[in-house]
């Protein structure tokens, strides 16, 4: 069956009875599709005929028509118990399977600005997943939490190369994955009693709590179970959204669902197995399972790469293909020549905010101010497409952000999209749903996708994800777009069009234009909660640390490391402070005064974050500067960071680090001079080892990192960069204030003339 092609499935579907009403108006476009295709599907006299503009256009109507109605004929008949209707759906989803393929497939070609023409058949071969041929070279695999990750460039939607990622196909399965971690565990257990104890967790957990039900642990399925156990071995005192879960915890639950004395279970058991047990459940993300089970809603057995196919798909419907990443089915045949399934993922675009040190990269206060509105607009759509597809993980580190040369947000581009297209349907503000905006809460829509989502009905867009993701979610994703609908209905007839006022809980259609002046502050109050709350948290995360009081994180987790950027040095200053902190936090003042060794490393500390202070004032002074025509060469070249700049660092630096060795080895042979050892005076040891530290970064500081130097130097190309267009500018507008003043008057006669 599965190698069947549409015209042999319509042939056995066409001499089939059914009890629905919508049974023949599906066969009807049907029998005209099939009509066509076979007319395409075969060469005449004059060769394989081109799917040109009107040949193209024809089919797609004639695709889109019959898979609407298959569709219809799928909802309708969704409840039946009768086995020969049941057997007829089979082989209609089967059939609508191969055609939304297709369709995706058709799209995809008429989306080509300069497409070569190709013939039906030719398109078609390149709807079917693709495999793509590994041959006996071994790729690298990029590890990740979930799966490994294959780089792979393939040809995208538009015939452009496209680079990206493979990604195994990766099946939602709680249970499984609480099982594969306790026989990792099972395997380092000291007796084959405790093994069996831990191999066989999940089974008694469920056991115990059937048979000594608890109001509040619902066991019934094997998510809810899977979330249950999670609970009960955190870590106490843990929060809702921690999901650390400890051995000690783990014994603990062990000995309740077996029956035995804790005593026994680490007897049995072994801690290493414990702790394996745990290890193991983290390196599987443990709270993606909270999230897909009691979250998303997601089927058991679902494929979740497939997840960020199915949100692809819906934005390319709604008119916004890049407001997440490309995704598509895709198999990789390996060295072994072996098939594996999987999900292709093109490369984001734009920058990861949680890795702000990127080339030209700028994302502040500043950058949501006198924007010409294309970024706000795009936020707004990706919360549409968010809400659509019921993404539950849309978080502000989840999504790539696009800045123009000014630092002016002009768009975005979601990433990690497998937790969406499960069954809930949140539809007011209460409804609680972990980042899904409800469209009471989003504020505003754009106008081309409110359009888009009207123009869209539920057949369509479940025929848009058919074959892609599991019916349950389907039908989930069409109330989904019902709801959306009708609050753009109810919006409209409460909402005087002709302004342009945010009012909760409807949706104010907004142009491109729109979005350049609307409210932030509305968009970001406590009734909305949105894409728009979490940007102005990630503009704070970003910009706003430095300002921070008591600023605790240590050094090697804050900030930028590439210090030929303006996130850089924002990340240098705020490692500056976290050091100055450190060694204030082991200095206590009834010890007696400091020591002058320890004065001159603290002020070297302070001396490097006064530098970094003043190099991130002269930037931002000089880009004000650049913004309004200044084009002289301080200004261009000073609003990045340079050479010069480096070596200023690098000698900061070595101050640092000399002083710190100074310090450190000076402490160390007042102790061995009082026949003392670190672990004898605690106050030392923490001052030395705080130094030590200092030296360390100092140390490493002094090396300019490839980034760093890839970065001075795109510093320089786009300061001449811009000066070449700021003198561009200035020569045109000279040559056209000559023009003016040179030109000849016009005769008299001329301008008289009728």
């Amino acid at each position: 069956m599965p190698n069947k092609t549409i015209h042999e499935l319509y042939e056995e579907i066409k001499g089939t009875k059914s009890k629905s009403k919508d049974y023949e108006d599906f066969l009807k476009p049907m029998t005209l599709l099939d009509q066509e295709m076979s007319a395409l599907m075969k060469a005449d006299e004059n060769g394989w005929k081109l799917l040109d503009k009107e040949r193209y256009d024809s089919l797609l109507r004639k695709y889109r028509v019959a898979g609407n109605n298959l569709e219809v004929y799928l909802s309708d008949t969704k409840d039946t118990t009768d086995p020969d209707e049941l057997a007829l759906r089979e082989k209609v989803k089967m059939l609508g399977d191969l055609m939304a393929a297709d369709t995706n497939a058709l799209r995809h070609y008429g989306s080509q600005p300069q497409r070569e023409l190709k013939s039906l058949p030719t398109i078609l071969e390149e709807a079917r997943v693709p495999v793509m041929d590994q041959g006996s070279k071994k790729i690298k695999s990029v590890g990740g939490a979930q799966s490994s990750r294959i780089p792979m460039t393939i040809i995208g939607p538009d015939g452009k190369p496209l680079a990206g990622m493979f990604t195994k196909a990766d099946v939602f399965d709680p249970i499984g994955m609480c099982n594969k971690a306790a026989a990792a565990a099972a395997a380092k257990a000291v007796t084959q009693e405790g093994a069996d104890l831990i191999r066989n967790f999940m089974t008694a957990y469920k056991a115990y709590y059937t048979a000594h039900p608890d109001p509040k642990k619902p066991v019934g399925n094997d998510p809810d179970m899977a979330y249950f156990c999670l609970k009960d071995l955190r870590k106490p005192g843990s929060s809702t959204s921690n999901f650390t879960i400890i051995a000690d915890r783990f014994a603990e639950e062990l000995a309740r669902v077996s029956g035995k004395n804790l005593e026994e279970i680490y007897d049995l058991c072994g801690r290493n197995a414990l702790k394996k047990f745990c290890s193991e459940m983290h390196s599987n993300k443990v709270f993606d399972i909270y999230i897909k089970a009691r979250e998303v809603k997601m089927e058991p057995g679902a494929r979740v790469d497939r997840k960020n196919a199915g949100m692809s798909l819906v934005a390319e419907r709604l008119g916004m293909p890049d407001i997440v990443c490309h995704s598509r089915p895709m198999k990789l045949k390996g060295p072994d020549g072996k098939i594996v399934d999987g999900t292709f993922m093109a490369f984001a675009k734009g920058v990861d905010p949680g890795k702000p040190g990127h080339e030209g990269f700028k994302l502040d206060s500043d950058s949501l101010k006198n924007t010409d509105g294309r970024g706000l607009e795009a936020i707004a759509d990706l919360q549409v497409l968010d809400y659509i597809c019921g993404n539950v993980d849309r978080h502000g580190y989840n999504v790539f952000y696009i800045t123009d040369e000014d630092g002016k947000l002009i768009g975005v581009q979601g990433i990690d999209n497998d937790s969406s297209l499960g069954k809930i349907v949140p539809q007011k503000w209460d409804d609680k749903v972990r980042r899904v905006p409800t469209p009471s809460t989003m504020g505003v829509i754009s106008k081309k996708t409110a359009e888009k989502i009207m123009k869209t009905s539920p057949a369509e867009l479940a025929f848009i994800l058919r074959g892609t993701v599991d019916e349950p979610s389907i039908d989930a994703a069409c109330h989904r777009l019902y709801v959306m609908q009708k609050m753009i209905e109810k919006s409209r007839e409460n909402l005087d069009p002709q302004k342009q006022d945010i009012r909760y809980p409807y949706l104010r259609e907004l142009d491109t234009k729109g979005f350049a002046k609307v409210d932030l502050k509305k968009l970001t109050e406590k009734k909305a909660d949105n894409h728009f709350r979490e940007l102005t948290e990630v503009v704070k995360g970003i910009s706003g640390r430095a300002n921070r009081a008591n600023e605790t994180d240590p050094p090697e987790l804050i900030g930028s490391t590439n210090r030929a950027t303006e996130a850089g040095v924002t990340g240098q200053i705020l490692k500056a402070k976290a050091l100055s902190k450190k060694l204030s936090d082991c200095t206590s003042f009834w010890r007696g005064s400091s020591s002058q060794n320890y004065l001159d490393l603290e002020k070297a500390v302070k001396d490097y974050r006064e530098l970094q202070e003043k190099l991130q004032l002269r930037m931002k002074q000089m880009k004000q500067k650049a913004a309004k025509g200044d084009g002289s060469p301080e200004t261009l070249f000073g609003q990045y960071v340079t050479a010069f700049d480096m070596d200023k660092m690098r000698l900061s630096l070595k101050n640092i680090q000399a002083a710190a060795d100074k310090y450190a080895t000076n402490k160390l042979a007042e102790l061995q001079a009082a026949g003392k050892t670190l672990d004898d005076d605690k106050y030392i040891k923490d001052r030395i080892e705080a130094a030590q530290e200092i030296s360390r970064f100092a140390a490493e500081g002094q090396k300019a990192s490839p980034e760093e130097k890839e970065a001075l130097a795109s510093n320089d190309r786009r300061a001449m960069e811009q000066h070449a267009r700021i003198q561009t500018a200035a020569e045109r507008k000279k040559e056209n204030d000559d023009r003016i003043l040179n030109r000849k008057p016009d005769d008299l006669n001329n301008i008289l003339q009728p």
